[in-house]
């Protein structure tokens, strides 16, 4: 009953801030990004303590911008997402206003080899479906159910553009598989921690971080390309910039953890061009190998 409530409720909310413009959506979240950034909150301690780890030789003054700024990021997000789940693929797709790497990705998959794709949650990640989906038919995607409203709003927003999810069991994997055999894509999110379900330590920013094995165990097997992808969100509600760039030869390393590694660093490459957009506010270094201590004083 609470949580037919609530998802009410939250259709409501996109419903009517899901037709307003993105640029005042953004100056929206902006404001209350500035707002929120001043709150003894949570979030706004991992933010700050996840760049701290991450850019350790920034300046204090520095420091504070990037927090501000990722804190402004991370509420553009919220108000951008109504527009992501109720406008058509059409509209979305006229959000996105430059494309970089992507003719190749296109060219790989016109050879019926399969393809890998990485995501990361990343700027507007929802978005990359509207535009990956439709040019790259019988998608599938591996991911995490969530719980009760969450899982609903999500899963309209993932089905809409076409695009096939399944579970993160080993059904699901297989699936993936099964689609790289038949010429297909086989994504994922290669951001959030996976010891629960597999993982190595792998350095992201020079700090052993819980890391996925999947993405290169299917690449190792399959020889399909693999790409990193993720949508910038451009100032000033502008739009968005789609990146897509293609892993080298380590990928297919045998050696989970040297695979696990390159793909690690092509995602530490992207958030070093964009920090403000990176997904701060997740718990990344929470996972410690046995003889490290805790990063985040919540684990003490």
């Amino acid at each position: 009953m609470f949580e037919s409530i609530k998802l009410g409720l939250a259709k409501i909310f996109f419903y009517s801030f899901g037709f307003f413009p993105l640029a005042f959506l953004h100056a929206l979240g902006k404001g209350l990004g500035s707002l929120v950034y001043k709150l003894p909150i949570r979030i706004n301690y991992y933010i700050r303590r996840n760049i701290e780890l991450c850019f350790p030789d920034l300046a204090p003054e520095q420091l504070t911008a990037l927090v501000k700024q990722s804190t402004q990021e991370t509420l553009k997000g919220f108000m951008e997402f109504p527009v992501f789940w109720v406008r058509n693929v059409r509209y979305l797709n006229k959000l996105i206003k430059k494309v970089d790497g992507f003719e190749q990705l296109e060219a790989d998959f016109a050879n019926k080899k399969g393809v890998i794709i990485l995501g990361s949650h990343m700027g507007a990640y929802y978005l990359a479906n509207a535009f990956l989906a439709p040019r790259l038919p019988k998608s599938v995607w591996i991911y995490k159910p969530q719980q009760g409203m969450i899982e609903a709003l999500t899963q309209h927003m993932r089905n809409q553009f076409g695009a096939s999810f399944v579970p993160t069991s080993l059904e699901g994997v297989r699936d993936l598989y099964r689609n790289l055999r038949r010429g297909y894509v086989a994504g994922m999110s290669c951001d959030h921690n996976a010891l629960d379900s597999g993982g190595v330590f792998a350095p992201y920013f020079n700090i052993p971080v819980s890391t996925m094995t999947l993405a290169g165990r299917l690449a190792s097997k399959s020889k399909a390309p693999v790409y990193f992808v993720y949508m910038e969100r451009m100032p000033n509600g502008q739009g968005y910039h789609l990146h897509a760039q293609k892993l080298g030869n380590e990928i297919y390393n045998t050696d989970s953890l040297v695979a696990a590694s390159a793909m690690n660093k092509v995602l530490e490459e992207a958030v070093r061009k964009h920090p403000s957009q990176a997904e701060w506010v997740y718990r990344r270094f929470w996972d410690r190998p046995a003889d490290e201590a805790p990063l985040y004083k919540t684990q003490e």
